[in-house]
Order: C-alpha cells, then sequence, then structure tokens
C-alpha cells in the first residue's frame, strides 16, 4: 500500500500486491482509423480556448442577469 508522502512509487501497482494471472498475445486485431481534424477542432481541444470559453460565457450570463434585474425593478 502506499505511504504517507510517497509519490512517484504510488502510481503505479506494487509488486507484493500483483498478480500475473495469464498473457496472452492476440495477432491480427489491429485496426488502422485515419481521421482528419479541422484547425477549429484542433483549437477547441486547447486549454486557452477552455478557459476563454468559459470567462465569456460567464461573462455574458453576468451581463444577462445583470440587465434583468434592471428590467424587472430589482
Amino acid at each position: 500500500m502506499c505511504q504517507p508522502g510517497c509519490a512517484r512509487q504510488c502510481q503505479r501497482c506494487p509488486a507484493e500486491d500483483t498478480l500475473l494471472i495469464k498473457s496472452q498475445r492476440f495477432d491480427g486485431l489491429q485496426k488502422r482509423v485515419t481521421e482528419y481534424f479541422t484547425k477549429l477542432q484542433l483549437i477547441e481541444q486547447t486549454l486557452t480556448y477552455k478557459i476563454i470559453k468559459a470567462v465569456l460565457v460567464q461573462d455574458f450570463i453576468d451581463c444577462w442577469q445583470a440587465v434583468r434585474a434592471v428590467a424587472l425593478g430589482r
């Protein structure tokens, strides 16, 4: 088991807690997959894009709630 303060070694299963039951190879189970991504799809996966999107969406929601509150007289 992992001890407190253990960092890198705890990311793997300790040898004493691991039991190999059987090793078996399966040949011929390959599949070639070709997929093309657009620039937009690649950009959408970046952390920067996700952060900017979250900030802008939250800003829009805050602005909309403020406008709505003014319109309702709150």
